[in-house]
């Protein structure tokens, strides 16, 4: 082969290769730092998206040389809130913002949007000049300050709030209803602050009475959030107080209507009272009013209990003592700050008075009753299933 042709030949071949990489796309180009971690998950997600993606220390300053491709400088570092991200971004326009992202994707997400912001107005904006960006960390701010470059964050991303509708069930065999309110504020990445629970056992019928009971308690709450897919599964422990009434519940009416038999009669249960009444039986003659008698069985009670006892004693005890509990909380998003929760424990009373309320008839004499109209003590342990609704941090 003739040495010119081999000489006009390698010079085509140059030309050629050379015209290849000016022709090659520009690839968009991200200075990533801030936390190890969090710059590792980010800059993953960047590269899915076809971004080239240099590591940067937050250390002295850094250069923004002028690019042929579209260039900006991010710092991200993890919020308080479990998964968020803090994403401050610089464009080569020297524009620069900063806000709180749910996550990696979402960051890198945003950290594109700039880039292709910067691609569209690189054909009629003149490349600027190189700029200087302190990547240092700020002095530590005075009490009550807030640090320079700090990302003010909303009411909705430092608290939480709850309400739940709970159900649950006494190792004394009794079941409660009722409503809990709570509230926390964040404080790294645990949420600490308080329950009010309010439950009620309806009246419950026991063997010769019935009884009913009210449970108020006061709780300061301590959780933690971690990511389960997009939804929230926190564990919360709670320490307070209870206090706890127990009341009976008198089934008799406080009057019997006995106009079908308005006389004295020794078989009947309740001894008349002959006071003269309105009612008229059904042979005209004019009813009485009967009082009920202390451990005289009744009869046409109040919830159609014919068979119970009427103890007239008017019991009623509160008691105040120390509570403990452990839940599960699941939140799942309904949108950015909304939540549907559902709730899972157990709460511990470990001074609860789980001994029965031991009662005697208000008779001059011992009452073969005495003994069994006892009503059943507070439960020990409690467990308790809740769903509501949560705003705010999960």
């Amino acid at each position: 082969m003739k040495p010119g042709l081999v000489i006009i030949g390698a010079s085509a071949a140059c030309l050629l290769a050379n015209h290849l990489a000016v022709a090659e796309p520009c690839r968009p180009h991200a200075r990533l730092g801030g936390d190890e971690a969090v710059v590792a998950r980010v800059a993953a997600e960047l590269e899915r998206l076809g971004i080239s993606v240099e590591r940067i220390a937050l250390q002295g300053t850094e250069t923004v040389a002028p690019a042929a491709c579209p260039t900006v400088i991010a710092m991200v570092q993890a919020d308080a809130a479990p998964d968020s991200i803090l994403v401050a971004v610089r464009g080569s326009a020297q524009a620069s913002e900063g806000r709180v992202v749910s996550d990696a994707t979402v960051a890198a997400a945003w950290i594109d949007s700039w880039l292709a912001d910067d691609a569209a107005a690189a054909a009629w904006i003149p490349e600027p000049p190189p700029a200087t960006v302190d990547l240092a960390p700020p002095p530590p701010p005075a009490f009550g300050e807030t640090p320079p470059g700090t990302l003010r964050r909303g009411v909705l991303e430092r608290f939480g709030f709850s309400v739940n509708y709970a159900l649950g069930s006494g190792d004394e065999e009794s079941d409660w209803s009722g409503f809990s309110l709570a509230a926390c504020g964040a404080l790294g990445k645990a949420c600490l602050g308080g329950r009010i629970d309010a439950t009620f056992e309806s009246e419950r019928d026991l063997t010769l009475t019935s009884m009913k009971r009210r449970d108020i308690a006061v709780l300061a709450t301590a959780s933690r959030a971690v990511p389960l897919g997009r939804a929230r599964l926190a564990v919360e422990a709670a320490a307070g107080v209870g206090i706890v009434t127990t009341a009976r519940v008198e089934t008799c009416k406080e009057t019997i209507d006995n106009s079908m038999n308005p006389g004295p009669d020794p078989s009947e249960p309740m001894q008349p009272n002959p006071r003269p009444t309105n009612p008229v039986g059904f042979d005209g003659a004019p009813g009485v009013e009967k009082v009920p008698v202390p451990g005289e069985m009744c009869v046409g009670a109040s919830n159609d209990a014919d068979g119970t006892i009427y103890v007239g004693d008017n019991f009623s005890n509160t008691s105040v003592s120390p509570r403990a509990g452990l839940a599960m909380r699941l939140d799942i998003p309904l949108s950015d700050w909304l939540w549907l929760e559902g709730r899972a424990g157990l709460t511990i009373s470990p001074f609860a008075h789980t001994e029965a309320f031991s009662t005697n008839l208000p008779t001059p004499e011992p009452n073969m009753w005495d003994g069994l109209i006892d009503l059943p003590g507070e439960p020990l342990v409690r467990a308790e299933l809740g769903i509501g609704v949560r705003v705010g941090l999960p």
